[in-house]
C-alpha cells in the first residue's frame, strides 16, 4: 500500500520528535524504505532513511518523488541547524533519536506493515463477500476513532466498537434523544450543504457534540450513505482524510453487491399493514391468518396514527428514522412509510396500554419534529385496520382544515364535520337540506326577519320556547307568534324526531355553505 508524507510523518510523530516541512503531501506515492546504494541509484516514490546529511545534499536535486529520513545523530553539528536544514527542502525529515539509521528503517516497515496488513484484510474480505461491520471492525484499529456507516434517512448501518454511547456522532434508534438529533440535523444548514459533497470533509460538532470526519457514498450521482469517523481523545490528523477515502471504496463496492447489513425490523409485518393499505381486493381472511401468525390476535385491540410529514423529511429522507424511533419506542408497533406520511399501528393489547399512554409517550415528538398526527378510535380485530385509516387520515385533513394551529387531531373531534363534509361532497348543502328551510331564508332576506336563526335556536334549546325566547331577548309572545309562522312555512308541526334531526342538520349544511363561499370571496 503506498502512503503519503503526510500519513507518514503522522505515524512517525506517534513515537519520536522530529522536524518535517509544511505542508506536506497528501498524494499516497511513497513506497517501502530504502538505504541508498550508489550502484543502484534513487528508485522514484520511495522512502529513503539516509545514513549522512551530506547524502541528502548530494542526493536531493532530482529527487522530488522522494522522501528522506535523517535521524538526528547522524547531522554533522558543523552544518546549518536542523530547522533551515528542513525549511529549505521539501522533502526532507529530521528525526530526534538517538536510535540508529537501522532502528528508524526498521520502524518505517512496520508502519508498511500495519497499512499492508489493512489493505489486505479489506481485499480478503470483499472478495469473500464479508460484511461492511467487517470492513469497520477492520478499520477501527488502524485509524483509531470510532466509525459508523449510515443512510442518508439518519438509519444506522454499521457501527465500529468504540460507537456506543453516541461515539459515533448519532444516538441509536434506542436512545431518546435520537430523534432530537434527527430533527436539529435535517434543518441545519451546513448539514443541507454537504449532502452532496466530493472528498473528505469535517463536519462540526455544534450539534452531535463532536467533529466528524465524512466522506459521502453515491450512487448514481446522488449521496445513499455516509461514511463517518467520530474525534474523540485523539485530534483528527491532516492525512486522516485520504485513509477514510480509500475505507469508503470497499464500502461502496459492498453495497453494490448488497452485502450490507439488513435492517432487524420485522418487514412482514409492514408488508401485510400495506398490502391491507394499497390492495383493496387483498383477502382480509388471508391477512388475519398473517396477522395471528406474528402474534397479533383478532381479540386485540389495535390503533392507527398517520403522521404528516415535511418537505423537510422527504428531502432529508428522515421517514426512515421515524418509522424506526416508533418502533422502538413501541415494541408492539408497526410503522412504514405510506404515500409521503407515515403510518403505525399499534396493537394495545400487547403494548397493555391505551389511546392516552401512546399520546403522552408521543406528543412531544410531534411537536418537536414539526410533525401533525391523525388518531383512530381504538377497535378490536382485523377487519376495521383499513378503516382505521381512513379515519386517521380524515382526522387529520379535516382538523387541519378547522384548528391548523394544532398538531394532534383525533377522529372523535372531528367526526361530526367529517359527516358534513361527507354530506357535501357531490352536491352543495344547499340542494339537500330542508327545502323550505330555504323559503324561510329567503323570507329573511327580503322582509328583514329572524325565522331562521328563531327556529335554530329553538332546535339547539330543544325545543324549550321560554329558554329560546330568553337568546333571542325577545317576549315569549313573540317568540311564539314567529315559531307558529316558521311552521306554516314548513308545513311542519316541529314534533316528528327524524324531520327535527333533518332541519338540524340542514342548518348546518348552510352554515357551512355560507363559510365556504365567504372564504372564496377573500380568496
Amino acid at each position: 500500500m503506498k502512503l503519503s508524507p503526510a500519513l507518514l510523518i503522522s505515524d512517525l510523530k506517534t513515537k519520536y520528535s522530529l522536524t518535517a516541512p509544511s505542508p506536506l503531501s497528501e498524494r499516497p506515492h511513497l513506497g517501502r524504505p530504502l538505504f541508498y546504494r550508489e550502484d543502484s541509484g534513487l528508485v522514484n516514490n520511495h522512502i529513503y532513511v539516509l545514513s549522512s546529511f551530506s547524502e541528502y545534499q548530494k542526493l536531493r536535486r532530482g529527487a522530488s518523488s522522494c522522501f528522506f529520513i535523517c535521524p538526528l545523530t547522524v547531522m554533522e553539528t558543523e552544518m546549518e541547524t536542523v530547522e533551515e536544514a528542513v525549511s529549505s527542502s521539501v522533502n526532507l525529515c529530521v528525526i530526534d533519536t538517538p536510535d540508529s539509521s537501522a532502528s528508524v528503517f526498521n520502524y518505517l516497515q512496520e508502519i508498511f506493515d500495519k497499512y499492508d496488513l489493512w489493505e489486505e484484510t479489506l481485499m480478503h474480505i470483499s472478495l469473500s463477500g464479508g460484511s461492511i461491520q467487517s470492513l469497520l471492525d477492520a478499520s477501527y484499529s488502524v485509524l483509531g476513532s470510532p466509525l459508523r456507516l449510515m443512510g442518508m434517512d439518519f438509519s444506522i448501518i454499521a457501527s465500529s466498537p468504540g460507537a456506543e454511547d453516541n461515539a459515533g456522532g448519532l444516538p441509536t434508534y434506542e436512545q431518546p434523544e435520537y430523534i432530537e438529533y434527527v430533527t436539529a440535523l435535517k434543518q441545519d444548514t451546513l448539514y443541507n450543504a454537504v449532502r452532496e459533497k466530493d472528498g473528505a470533509f469535517i463536519y462540526p460538532g455544534h450539534i452531535t457534540g463532536h467533529r466528524t470526519l465524512n466522506v459521502n457514498i453515491k450512487r448514481f450521482s446522488k449521496t445513499t450513505h455516509r461514511l463517518v469517523m467520530t474525534e474523540m481523545d485523539v485530534p483528527f490528523t491532516s492525512s486522516a482524510g485520504a485513509l477514510l477515502e480509500f475505507l469508503a471504496t470497499f464500502i461502496e463496492h459492498a453495497l453494490m453487491r448488497n452485502a450490507a447489513h439488513r435492517s432487524p425490523n420485522d418487514k412482514t409485518m409492514h408488508s401485510i399493514f400495506l398490502s391491507i393499505l394499497s390492495d383493496r381486493t387483498a383477502d382480509y381472511l388471508v391477512i388475519s391468518r398473517q396477522l395471528t401468525s406474528l402474534g397479533w390476535l383478532t381479540s386485540h385491540e389495535y390503533l392507527c396514527i398517520v403522521l404528516q410529514t415535511t418537505y423537510l423529511d422527504q428531502q432529508n429522507l428522515t421517514i426512515n428514522a421515524i418509522c424506526n424511533y416508533l418502533e422502538n419506542l413501541f415494541p408492539y408497533s408497526c410503522a412504514f412509510p405510506f404515500e409521503e406520511d407515515v403510518v403505525v399501528y399499534f396493537n394495545l393489547t400487547k403494548s397493555e396500554c391505551d389511546v392516552d399512554d401512546i399520546s403522552d409517550k408521543i406528543i412531544y415528538f410531534i411537536r418537536d419534529s414539526f410533525l401533525k398526527a391523525g388518531y383512530s378510535r381504538s377497535m378490536t380485530g382485523h377487519l376495521n385496520l383499513r378503516r382505521q385509516y381512513i379515519q386517521s387520515r380524515s382526522a387529520l385533513e379535516v382538523g387541519n382544515q378547522i384548528h391548523p394551529y394544532l398538531w394532534i387531531h383525533h377522529f372523535n373531534k372531528i367526526a361530526l364535520p367529517y359527516i358534513y363534509q361527507q354530506a357535501t361532497k357531490k352536491l352543495p348543502g344547499s340542494m339537500i337540506c330542508h327545502e323550505k328551510l330555504l323559503v324561510l331564508k329567503k323570507s329573511d332576506e327580503e322582509q328583514n326577519t329572524e325565522y331562521v336563526k328563531t327556529l335554530s335556536v329553538y332546535l339547539d334549546h330543544h325545543l324549550n320556547a321560554v329558554q329560546s325566547a330568553k337568546t333571542l331577548f325577545i317576549h315569549r309572545s313573540t317568540f311564539l307568534y314567529r315559531l307558529e309562522k316558521i311552521k306554516d312555512v314548513l308545513e311542519s308541526d316541529l314534533e316528528d324526531p327524524e324531520e327535527l334531526l333533518y332541519l338540524m342538520l340542514s342548518l348546518r349544511l348552510m352554515d357551512q355553505d355560507a363559510e365556504q363561499n365567504a372564504s372564496n370571496e377573500q380568496s
